[in-house]
C-alpha cells in the first residue's frame, strides 16, 4: 500500500475537454473515450502510473485534466519527453493550433522543432536546453500560430509548406 500523498488526489476531466485524443495517447489504460471526451477510466494504482496522468495534463491544450483538490506539480513537467532515440513529445498543445502535437528532434547539426507547443519563453528555454534549435517547420495551415515566435526566438529559419504559408507567418524559407 502506498502512504498517501498528493498523488492520491482524485484526477478527472472537465467539460472542457474537445476529445482531441492527446490524454489518452499518454495516459492509455487510465484515460479513455466515452460520451464524446476523455475520461478518467481508473485512478493510478502504482508510482508507474502516478506519472501518466501528469504527462496528459501537461499536454491537454483545454487543460482539462486535473486533480480535484490540488494544482499540477510543474516538478512532474516530463517534457520535452522522449519518445524514442533522438525524438521528443514537446507537449504543452495550445487550442490555437487544434491541439496538434508538436516534436523536436535532436541531431548533432541542430535541432528541429516539428510543429510548436502554446507559445512561453519558459518553454522555449526549456526546449534549448537539450541543443540549439536550427529549424521550426510547420507541418498543417492550423498549426502556424505560435511558429514565427518560436523560430524567431532561437534564430531560426521557420520552414512551412507552400499550402500552409497562405496564412501567417511569413515563413522564412
Amino acid at each position: 500500500m502506498r502512504p498517501n500523498t498528493s498523488a492520491d488526489t482524485e484526477w478527472s476531466v472537465d467539460d472542457r475537454c474537445t476529445n482531441c485524443d492527446v490524454a489518452r495517447q499518454l495516459a492509455p489504460g487510465l484515460i479513455g473515450e466515452a460520451d464524446g471526451k476523455s475520461v478518467i477510466l481508473h485512478q493510478p494504482r502504482n508510482a508507474a502510473e502516478d506519472l501518466l496522468p501528469h504527462a496528459a495534463a501537461y499536454a491537454c491544450h483545454a487543460r482539462s485534466i486535473r486533480r480535484a483538490d490540488a494544482p499540477l506539480e510543474p516538478a512532474l513537467d516530463p517534457y520535452p519527453m522522449r519518445i524514442e532515440g533522438p525524438v521528443f513529445l514537446c507537449g504543452h498543445n495550445s487550442s490555437q493550433t487544434a491541439g496538434a502535437n508538436s516534436y523536436l528532434l535532436v541531431r548533432p547539426c541542430g535541432n528541429i522543432m516539428i510543429d510548436t507547443p502554446r507559445w512561453s519563453e519558459p518553454l522555449a528555454a526549456r526546449y534549448e536546453r537539450l541543443g540549439a534549435v536550427t529549424d521550426v517547420l510547420l507541418t498543417h495551415r492550423d498549426h502556424a500560430t505560435h511558429g514565427r515566435r518560436y523560430a524567431d526566438r532561437f534564430g531560426a529559419p521557420l520552414w512551412i509548406t507552400k499550402a500552409t504559408s497562405t496564412r501567417h507567418p511569413t515563413p522564412t524559407r
